[in-house]
Formats: structure tokens, C-alpha cells, sequence
């Protein structure tokens, strides 16, 4: 467990890093997410083929490192351009925040994909960490009730229900947040079939060519539909070393995980950077979090300590 929590966390620090740089560009820079999902996944890429190359030489890969790569690499096209997309229509703490929501969504997968079920403690830190999520939430800030729901719910509850239900208000009533929630469930999926790729090769491989296959394929697209002549790629090569020195690092970290947990834990343990993306959000971005907010992370990372048990 010790060389899981390492590797995890350590991942979840890079991978913190990595989304405070990309909304600072997003927010700032005004760079679109196509330029930035190209630029970043084809610094990730080829990072991690270097450090497979340095550390290991020629890769070994099994026949049957092929059928999940592939399908977790369509999926990956999704996840990575979707969040990237989501990260700029709403707030990072609140989208990485609906991205812990993945290892909730992890358990059913992995429990019918690879018969993979947490221990009792296991099972109540990721309700724990799941709670956290959704605690972080509350408080909607400008979230408002719709006039149907002002005239179904007794206007003295009004306030109990926009303090309450916040999180879900939010969700219906936000495209970023609508997008970051479709991405954790389509990661939970993808979570299986990275454990079964990593197995059958190595972390340096798998990451390597799944973030080359989400640039490649996002490129090609925006190349055929004439949208990247019209792209400002001035920052392009910013962004290329962001995924080169922080992103390919993060993954491959996190997804060494594999070798020493199963799929729910190592799930788990990446929302880690919930915490870790809240300080420097609020430190590097002026996003703003009260007492709310910092007891969430504390939830978080007390349900992180129960997959120690």
C-alpha cells in the first residue's frame, strides 16, 4: 500500500500542477481547447516514451495489450478533449471536483468488468471521498431556482434547497459542469481497460501512445474541418512543455498504481488532487474557498486514509 500511495499522490500533485496551467491559459491566454489538448497530450506523449526508453530500452508488449489500449484510447479522445472543454466553461475547483465522482463509478465497472470489489473500509473511504465531492459544491454561488421550481417548492425552502441542492442545481444548469460529470463516468470505464493495457505492456507505453492517439486524432479533426488554420497556436509550445514536463510524469506515476491496488483504489487515490488543485487555485488563480470548501478536502483525504485499512 505504501508504494501505491506514493505513486498515486505524487501523480495527483503533477496532475494538479498540470490543470492550474491549463486554465491560467485557458482564462488568460484565451487559448482554445483544441490547441491545448493537441499541444499538452503531445508533450504527455512523447515524455513518457522518453522516460520508457531511458529507464526500461525497447518495450515488450503482449498481443493482449492491444484490444484495451484501443479501446481506452477512443475513450480517451473523449475524456481528454471533454475536460479540457469543461475546464473552460467552468471553474477547475468545480469540475476536478465532479471528476472525484469517478471512483463511486468505478466500483459497479470494475466489480462487472474485472470482478474487482474494495474492502469494507475501502468501500466507505470512496463513499467518503464521494461525499467530500459533493459537499464541495454547496454554497452555488449565483446559482438561481427556475421560475417552475420557485413556484413548486414553498418560497421558505428556497434557500435550504439552493444551499442543499447546489451541487445538482449547478450541474443541470452549467455546460462545464454537465461536460466534467460525463467525463468522470466515461472515465470509470476507461479506468478498466487502462489496468488490463498497463498489465500487458507497461505505464510508459500505454500513456505514451494513449495521449499520442487523443493529439493525432484531435489534430487530424480540426485539420480536416479547417478550424486549426484559424487557431491561435502562439502559445503551443508553452503548453507542449506543460504536458512534457508535468502531465506525461503525473500518468505515468499514477498509473504504476496499477501494479499495487486495484482499479477502485487507484481510482480513489487520484482525487487527490482535489485538495492539491484547491490551494493553488485559490493561491495562482484568486479562485475563492470558505470553511465549506476546506472541510470538503478534509473529507476527501480522511476517505483516502480509509483505503489504508
Amino acid at each position: 500500500m505504501i508504494e501505491l500511495f506514493l505513486l498515486v499522490i505524487g501523480g495527483a500533485f503533477l496532475w494538479s500542477v498540470t490543470l492550474i496551467i491549463q486554465k491560467h491559459f485557458l482564462k488568460e491566454k484565451k487559448v482554445g481547447p483544441e490547441v491545448m489538448t493537441v499541444a499538452v497530450m503531445l508533450g504527455a506523449g512523447l515524455a513518457s516514451f522518453v522516460f520508457q526508453l531511458i529507464l526500461v530500452g525497447i518495450p515488450k508488449v503482449s498481443m493482449n495489450f492491444w484490444v484495451p489500449f484501443a479501446i481506452t484510447a477512443i475513450l480517451n479522445i473523449v475524456i481528454q478533449y471533454g475536460a479540457i472543454k469543461a475546464q473552460a466553461l467552468e471553474d477547475v475547483s468545480i469540475t476536478s471536483a465532479l471528476g472525484g465522482l469517478t471512483p463511486l463509478f468505478v466500483v459497479l465497472t470494475s466489480w462487472i468488468l474485472l470482478g474487482e470489489f474494495p474492502t469494507t473500509y475501502g468501500l466507505l473511504g470512496i463513499i467518503v471521498i464521494t461525499l467530500g465531492v459533493y459537499t464541495f459544491n454547496l454554497k452555488g454561488g449565483d446559482i438561481k431556482l427556475s421560475a417552475r421550481l420557485q413556484g413548486i417548492i414553498p418560497e421558505r425552502l428556497h434557500q435550504s434547497v439552493l444551499f442543499y441542492g447546489a451541487p445538482l442545481i449547478r450541474l443541470f444548469s452549467s455546460k462545464g459542469a454537465i461536460l466534467a460529470l460525463l467525463t468522470a463516468i466515461l472515465a470509470s470505464i476507461a479506468l478498466i481497460f487502462d489496468k488490463m493495457a498497463v498489465l500487458n505492456s507497461n505505464p510508459m507505453i500505454f500513456t505514451g501512445g494513449a495521449f499520442l492517439v487523443v493529439a493525432i486524432s484531435v489534430y487530424g479533426v480540426s485539420k480536416a474541418t479547417g478550424n486549426w488554420k484559424k487557431l491561435d497556436k502562439s502559445h503551443f509550445w508553452s503548453l507542449f512543455a506543460t504536458g512534457l514536463i508535468f502531465l506525461g510524469m503525473a500518468t505515468v506515476l499514477m498509473n504504476s498504481g496499477f501494479f499495487f491496488g486495484i482499479v477502485p483504489y487507484v481510482g480513489a487515490l487520484k482525487r487527490i488532487q482535489i485538495v492539491f488543485t484547491v490551494i493553488f487555485a485559490s493561491i495562482f488563480l484568486g479562485e475563492k474557498y470558505g470553511a465549506l470548501r476546506l472541510l470538503s478536502a478534509a473529507m476527501i483525504v480522511i476517505g483516502i486514509l480509509f483505503l489504508a485499512f
